[in-house]
């Protein structure tokens, strides 16, 4: 098998393995109420929110091998952590509005998306380092950026044409909310570990986590998308 990978060219290998064990623990929240007011109008509102966490149980289960040479933290590395436990929104809100007055109709909805943290480290706090800890028995990074919650709102009018036809006018993320930007170049400390302990004395490095401004927004979280706001029109006829 080696002799494949000197010829290949290979100097490393990906794998999936069963490593850790996980939890998950949250609650969801639906209310909804309907109301009439009279006059051919009524009001429908929902409300719901879910509040979530996973996290990892248990030590993580290392092949003895890759252990016994130090690999224990690609198992299950800084980065995994986040993306299973911190760069989807842990909490989210909706609050949706319907009221229907005669032949129109009119929507509006809010979205909550709680904060996400990136998996990728940075000099976040500008003090000239990339915050680090041992993990294992190495120098582990973890200074992550955090982007910040965000409320995006819908809005639409809708009106009855006829019996069978039907206009829509509205827009998706009105407000043109986007996430925060991504950071920039950057020159930092990274940890290291010497003697038995975290240091700082390398040279400085640069980090460009936009890689050249080619990624103005984080690729590395799934919060609520970055295309902005949409504008719509829609006709509908039903049969």
């Amino acid at each position: 098998m080696n002799a494949l990978f000197d010829t290949a060219g290979a100097t490393a290998a990906t794998f999936f393995a069963n490593a850790i064990d996980t939890e998950s623990k949250g609650i969801d929240i639906v209310i909804s109420h309907k109301t009439s007011f009279g006059n051919n109008v009524s009001l429908k509102t929902d409300l719901s929110g879910t509040f979530s966490n996973t996290y990892r149980v248990g030590d993580i289960h290392a092949s003895p091998v890759l252990a016994a040479a130090g690999q224990i933290n690609r198992y299950y590395s800084e980065a995994s952590r986040v993306y299973l436990q911190e760069a989807i929104p842990r909490v989210k809100a909706n609050l949706t509005n319907s009221i229907s007055y005669k032949k129109f109709g009119f929507f509006l909805r809010n979205v909550y998306f709680g904060k996400v943290t990136d998996p990728n480290t940075a000099d976040v706090n500008g003090d000239g380092r990339v915050e680090g800890i041992i993990i294992n028995g190495q120098a582990v990074e973890i200074e992550h950026p955090i982007w910040g919650a965000k409320i995006i709102t819908d809005l639409s009018v809708g009106f009855k044409i006829t019996d069978a036809a039907k206009i829509v006018i509205g827009a998706n993320n009105i407000f043109d909310i986007y996430p925060d930007m991504n950071l920039g170049t950057q020159t930092a400390i990274r940890p290291r570990l010497l003697s038995g302990a975290i240091n700082y004395t390398a040279a400085p490095s640069t980090i460009d986590l936009s890689n050249a401004n080619q990624f103005i927004y984080s690729r590395n979280t799934s919060q609520f998308g970055q295309n902005g706001r949409f504008v719509f029109a829609r006709l509908s006829f039903s049969f």
